[in-house]
């Protein structure tokens, strides 16, 4: 009886569903959906917080950057367990993002294309620069200075960066691009760094299967000598690497700008016709003559005076060669209002339309302007070579040298033309030439300021950054082209994760107590980088004695009492942080003294508020006689040790920097008469003291005049 009872019970356990199961049955089709309410449910039963996993993590990435800092929230407080902002973003911290080659992003961008075919694979390369602010700031973390020359692969100067160089790479057949490499230079950066980093990413895109097929930059004088140097010409404007012939265009948007300046400069003459730009500004003073109805109702004054800034606006220039000013301009001379050179204009006019237009196509099939469909090869090809042979007919008035944005238009128009043959016999049946632009590079400079708040120009910190979040951005996008499965055939989740995993993984090598739910602390920073770096010898020679100059500060303050007086605040302030921290029972209770007066003490004395936080500590806790000479000798040296120890690349600033200063007679016996707990305290304090030494130094620094060289930045320097 007893045996057929247990038999019952197992087969109904056998037959019951358990929540997981039913879970499964129900969510089947959503995955990722079941896996955000498994998580959830998981959480509930929990009582104690516990890290989260890489799919709860993959699934706050996605909603973050998806649907952004707004959106997250209100996920958050309508009650999904999410992890907190804070969390997010010490977890993206943990993504080192760094001028040069990145290995992360190129893991990442890997895991994108395993899902593309082979069409979808063919790139454009587009490289470009922005302007950023010259600022210098250390990083702590790296122990490194930032605001400098930077090209990654140790290809560091220790000039001030005013220039960001941007490397972008976007689908020729699809809307997808991923900006994939940074650098910081001095003014604009060299062909030779160009030309190392260019190959570099090749390489690397090759390696991942993504090929690319063209090259687009602006008329930046780099950019001709990179094209110079790489063997491309008007005639054959490509290169061959690794076998692939790869073609070097420059962006036509750039170049209209350009005919359009030297157009009102000097004007051109091609064969006997004369094109002047007081014909359209004759234009613009008939048609503004009265209020009436007007011929070219989008030409302004700001068309026709320009100023530096409406020079650099693309819509300007383009307004000016359409075929409303030409229409315009036969109607005038039509109407016997102007001469009849009035013509030779109109028609150079609309050749630039058409130009522009052949070289901005986007759409299929256009009936009002056929030579606008992408469809239509032949047609492109034949109007392509046709404007190649007229802009080879310009000439400058004078017999002046030709400008060198008609050789870039000419080169730009064969490249195209020779691109899109060769795509044509690989079986393309259509090519859209605004992809062969910058217009996706520039709306991403957009982004970048977009996100510095109220300016215009980011540091190097702040473009950094920016430029990681815009990539997980990207990465984190949803594909709109054929190849996006729909629903959830592929899952979201796991395709997200794929993307993510080597992100994941730096997270989960600095797991540490603060991931865990909710946790908004941020973890506090080690000592342990500022103990890595090269040796500091005593030979002098090691250093570039120009380097010296760039901190120029004054070894021998005027005022010693003064410099003592804060020497012994600063010391005084972090002996007593460290004592706060550590609780430290042996030696350092020995380091203070109470009521002691000196003349070195004498600031910490007027500015004693009463005892510390947390702490049973007060200002009338003075260093003792011992430790005051100590802290008072390390100000008077710390400038020169740190200036003999900046080497050309500035990195290991402060790990150099304390070599030299346990160099000392003084400090190095005060740091080894120390037990073994109290000597780590001791060299805690002295680097603490360090560290807001060289803080000081960079503000003060950056507060300065900007100035134009760098030798007159030693010399504004020079009174630190």
């Amino acid at each position: 009886m007893q045996a057929n009872k247990w038999k019952r019970k197992c087969l109904f356990a056998e037959n019951k569903l358990t929540w997981q199961e039913k879970l499964d049955e129900i969510f089947s089709k959503t995955p990722t959906l079941l896996q955000i309410i498994k998580s959830h449910i998981t959480r509930f039963e929990k009582a104690r917080a516990c890290h989260y996993t890489d799919e709860e993590k993959t699934i706050a990435f996605t909603i973050f950057y998806t649907c952004g800092r707004n959106g997250y929230l209100n996920l958050k407080n309508m009650g999904m367990l999410l992890p907190s902002v804070s969390t997010i973003r010490r977890w993206i911290g943990k993504l080192k993002v760094s001028p040069g080659i990145n290995e992360g992003l190129f893991k990442c961008l890997a895991s994108v294309m395993s899902t593309m075919n082979s069409f979808e694979k063919d790139a454009v390369l587009m490289i470009d620069e922005m302007h950023i602010k010259k600022c210098l700031l250390y990083n702590r973390q790296k122990d490194q200075l930032q605001g400098i020359t930077d090209h990654g692969r140790n290809r560091r100067d220790l000039k001030m960066a005013t220039q960001a160089s941007v490397f972008m790479i976007r689908g020729l057949n699809t809307s997808w691009y991923f900006p994939i490499c940074f650098g910081f230079a001095e003014s604009n950066t060299t062909t030779a760094d160009l030309q190392l980093t260019m190959f570099e990413i090749i390489d690397k895109l090759h390696s991942i299967g993504i090929k690319i097929r063209v090259i687009v930059t602006d008329m930046g004088f780099n950019n001709q000598a990179l094209a110079k140097w790489l063997g491309v010409t008007i005639e054959n404007p490509f290169f061959y690497r690794d076998g692939k012939i790869i073609y070097f265009v420059f962006d036509s948007p750039h170049l209209i700008k350009l005919v359009r300046n030297h157009f009102r400069k000097t004007g051109f003459n091609i064969k006997e016709k004369k094109i002047r730009w007081y014909h359209v500004q004759r234009l613009y003073d008939l048609d503004t003559k009265d209020k009436g109805a007007r011929l070219a109702p989008k030409i302004g004054k700001y068309h026709i005076d320009l100023s530096d800034l409406t020079k650099q606006k693309v819509k300007l220039a383009t307004q000016i060669f359409s075929r409303t000013v030409s229409a315009a301009l036969h109607t005038l001379v039509a109407t016997k209002q102007v001469r009849h050179t009035f013509l030779d204009t109109a028609e150079f006019i609309e050749q630039m339309d058409t130009l522009f237009d052949t070289l901005n196509i986007s759409c299929k099939e256009d009936f009002v302007k056929p030579w606008k469909s992408a469809e239509n090869v032949k047609g492109i090809l034949n109007t392509l070579y046709d404007m190649e042979t007229w802009v080879s007919c310009w000439k400058i008035p004078g017999d002046q040298p030709l400008p060198d944005c008609v050789g870039g238009l000419r080169q730009t128009l064969n490249g195209v033309a020779m691109l899109i043959t060769d795509l044509k016999e690989e079986g393309y049946g259509y090519v859209f030439t605004r992809r062969i632009q910058q217009d996706t590079l520039e709306n991403y400079f957009s982004a970048i300021r977009l996100g510095c708040g109220n300016h215009q120009n980011p540091t190097t910190e702040e473009f950094s950054h920016n430029f990681k979040i815009l990539f997980l951005t990207q990465l984190l996008k949803k594909p709109n082209n054929k190849n996006c499965e729909d629903g959830e055939t592929v899952e979201l989740l796991v395709r997200n994760r794929q993307k993510l995993e080597s992100i994941l993984k730096e997270i989960s090598l600095g797991k540490d107590k603060d991931d865990s739910c909710d946790s908004t602390s941020e973890p506090s920073s080690d000592d342990q980088n500022e103990d890595s770096g090269t040796s500091d010898s005593n030979e002098e020679d090691r250093y570039d004695n120009s380097y010296y100059d760039m901190f120029n500060l004054q070894d021998t303050p005027d005022n010693v009492t003064k410099s003592n007086n804060v020497s012994t605040y600063m010391g005084g302030f972090f002996v007593k942080s460290v004592m706060s921290k550590v609780k430290c029972k042996l030696q350092c209770p020995e380091l203070l003294c109470f009521g002691h007066t000196s003349e070195s003490s004498l600031y910490q004395q007027f500015k004693a508020y009463g005892k510390l936080k947390n702490s049973t500590l007060s200002y009338n806790h003075t260093l003792t006689a011992e430790t005051t000479s100590v802290f008072t000798e390390l100000g008077n040296i710390f400038k020169n040790c740190l200036l003999h120890s900046l080497n050309e690349d500035g990195q290991h600033v402060m790990a150099n920097s304390f070599r030299r200063v346990k160099q000392n007679h003084v400090i190095g016996e005060w740091i080894r008469s120390g037990l073994n707990e109290c000597k780590q305290h001791r060299v805690r304090m002295i680097k603490g003291y360090m560290r807001a030494r060289l803080y000081n130094i960079v503000k003060t620094f950056n507060q300065q005049k900007p100035v134009k060289t760098p030798d007159q930045t030693r010399e504004e320097m020079r009174h630190y």
